[in-house]
């Protein structure tokens, strides 16, 4: 495959790393480093005697966008053996309508498969164990995101990888999933929400749809609730809501 090159592989691993270093640090730097006294009010509570692993995460999100090179190769490959393809590159071929709906797929699609794969890891021991280097993190922070098991990213990968075989799909939606994805996993283990009421302690109900910081923060705390990505249907759907902290911390 000498169409594959070390400077391809480089190249998508730099693109992706760029697209995380701009969106994840900043967030990492504003909340955990600088941490403005205005925005405290809606951080998260945390678990005291859990400890930060700042270096560790940030070390793990760096080598595991290696991972999700794997597409791309896949994808070329596919495209160079059998001429397969279902990527264009004409916006007007499917037109604007399609175009932001196939983002939606990309997000509703992943919902789906990843809340069942999450949702089996935390029920069968042999794929917690996949996942169990995640969850060292009991205090989320942005770095947390990608702070994964080398396994665990390819399973988590291979759904996407599925979606790009199977639909339509234009390059410009797919970046614009991608850094929807990566701002949207920095945001849920930011370790703040700006979404719950602070007088009720509820999410606010025109957001009811939407997988909180505070969804995942306790997912990390708990364990056993709270396994969705985007949308909170499958957790409703499947009775593993929980939006309640335990008295002692």
């Amino acid at each position: 495959m000498d169409f594959i090159t070390v400077d391809l592989v480089l190249g998508r691993w730099g693109q992706s790393l760029l697209r995380w270093s701009l969106l994840i640090i900043p967030m990492f730097v504003l909340l955990h480093v600088m941490k403005p006294k205005f925005l405290l009010k809606y951080k998260i509570r945390q678990i005291k005697e859990a400890k930060p692993r700042y270096l560790s995460e940030l070390a793990r999100s760096v080598l595991v966008f290696l991972i999700y090179v794997i597409p791309t190769v896949v994808l070329m490959t596919v495209k160079k053996y059998t001429g397969y393809s279902t990527m264009y590159l004409d916006i007007a071929e499917y037109g604007y309508i399609y175009f932001v709906f196939s983002i939606f797929v990309f997000l509703f699609m992943l919902e789906t498969t990843l809340y069942w794969i999450h949702y089996a890891q935390h029920k069968v021991k042999v794929m917690y164990s996949t996942h169990e280097f995640h969850h060292r993190s009991v205090n989320t922070n942005p770095l947390t995101t990608y702070s994964t098991n080398f396994s665990e990213t390819f399973f988590y990968m291979l759904p996407t990888l599925v979606i790009l075989l199977i639909i339509p799909w234009h390059p410009a939606a797919y970046i614009t999933f991608a850094t929807i994805a990566i701002f949207h996993g920095g945001y849920i283990h930011s370790g703040y929400d700006f979404e719950i009421d602070l007088k009720t302690g509820k999410q606010r109900s025109f957001l009811s749809w939407h997988y909180s910081p505070t969804h995942h923060s306790l997912h990390h705390q708990k364990y056993n609730c709270n396994y969705g990505l985007y949308f909170t249907f499958w957790d409703r759907f499947n009775k593993t809501e929980d939006l309640s902290f335990d008295k002692n911390p």
